[in-house]
């Protein structure tokens, strides 16, 4: 059996005759691995104002969605349920514009820390009342789709709106209401 032909000197892999060269790379490694989490965290801290606008839109579409019948459908009927819940009746159109209208201002991030304190008091009222986490904290779910919802809005109105926002718009720095708005001058 004829041998392989020689490798050319251009592909071999020969270890360096300096045991520096090494450490060179060595140290270009753990450079790289230091600066690799910096780096990636400022990729994300660029990424915050999509994520505020992605968590307001995804909010504001689902409370928006669960408010509509509430105002605009069978009101009797969401009456009876939250009299079957242990509320008053009329809390469901109560519950109804602040679902609706609070989500509605989330998407536009339009007084954004209201809504979201609004919106994140009334899930913690749903989680105590209705869906008993606190009687019965294992059952997660049971819970875990208003406790999602609850988080989300207390996350909004502590974080604010962010810069792609009406509240930015008006007001600057993404504070939102409370601020005086922005001189023209």
């Amino acid at each position: 059996m004829p041998s392989p032909p020689p490798v050319p000197p251009s592909l071999r892999f020969a270890a360096p005759k300096n045991p520096r060269a090494l450490g060179l790379l060595q140290s270009d490694a753990q450079r790289i691995a230091k600066r690799w989490p910096g780096d990636f965290v400022q990729i994300l801290e660029r990424l915050k104002p999509l994520s505020l606008l992605l968590l307001r839109l995804a909010l504001g579409v689902i409370f928006i969605h669960h408010g509509y019948p509430k105002l605009f459908g069978n009101v009797h009927h969401e009456a009876q349920q939250f009299a079957a819940m242990g509320f008053p009746g009329f809390f469901a159109p109560f519950a109804g514009v602040i679902e609706f209208f609070g989500g509605l201002l989330l998407i536009a991030g339009l007084f954004t820390r209201i809504a979201g304190i609004l919106l994140a008091g009334e899930m913690f009222v749903a989680l105590w009342r209705v869906h008993r986490l606190f009687a019965d904290p294992m059952a997660v779910q049971h819970y875990e789709f208003p406790l999602a919802l609850c988080v989300g809005a207390f996350v909004v109105a502590t974080a604010g709106p962010g810069i792609v926002s009406l509240d930015h718009l008006i007001y600057g720095s993404g504070q939102g209401a409370g601020r005086k708005p922005k001189s023209k001058g």
